[in-house]
C-alpha cells in the first residue's frame, strides 16, 4: 500500500476508550472476549468495527475459549485495508479489554503492514498475542 491514509495506530484498553470523546476523524477496531460485556463507546466515531474473540493462544488454556479464527483475521485486515486505502486520512485506534495482548498484536501487525508506528496507552506491546498476530500474518499471504 502507499501512502496510507491511517495516520496513527494506537491501542488501548475498554476503560481507555469507553472515557474518550469520538471523533469524526478516528476509526475504532473494538474487541471483546465471548463472554465479555458490550464495550459503551461514544456516538460519532468515523466508523466502529466490533469483533469477538477471546484472548488465547489455541492448545494453552482450558479449552471453552474462543480464539481468534482465520474469518476474524480477514475481516480485520479488509477493514483495516479499505481505511488505509481510503481518501481521507484517519486515526486508528484498537482496543481489548487490559488493552495489551490483542488489541497491542492488532495495532503492531497494522503498523508493520502500513510502515507506520503503533504506539500503546496501556502497554509496550511485548505481550501482543502471538495467536492473533499470526493470522492476521496469513491473511496477507
Amino acid at each position: 500500500m502507499r501512502n496510507p491514509m491511517i495516520i496513527s495506530i494506537e491501542y488501548t484498553s475498554r476503560r481507555d476508550i469507553e472515557r474518550r470523546q469520538a471523533s469524526a476523524d478516528t476509526v475504532v477496531l473494538s474487541i471483546r472476549g465471548v463472554d465479555e460485556r458490550s464495550t459503551r463507546l461514544a456516538k460519532g466515531w468515523a466508523d466502529v468495527l466490533l469483533m469477538q474473540f477471546d484472548d488465547v493462544v489455541p492448545g494453552e488454556g482450558f479449552g471453552c475459549e474462543e480464539p481468534m479464527t482465520l474469518e476474524d483475521a480477514q475481516r480485520i485486515s479488509g477493514w483495516i485495508r479499505q481505511w488505509a486505502s481510503d481518501r481521507r486520512p484517519v486515526k486508528l485506534v484498537i482496543h481489548c479489554t487490559a488493552g495489551v495482548t490483542r488489541s497491542a498484536a492488532v495495532a503492531l501487525w497494522a503498523g508493520a503492514s502500513l510502515n507506520r508506528p503503533a504506539q500503546g496507552v496501556e502497554g509496550d506491546g511485548r505481550d501482543a498475542n502471538p495467536h492473533v498476530w499470526s493470522m492476521l500474518d496469513r491473511t496477507a499471504a
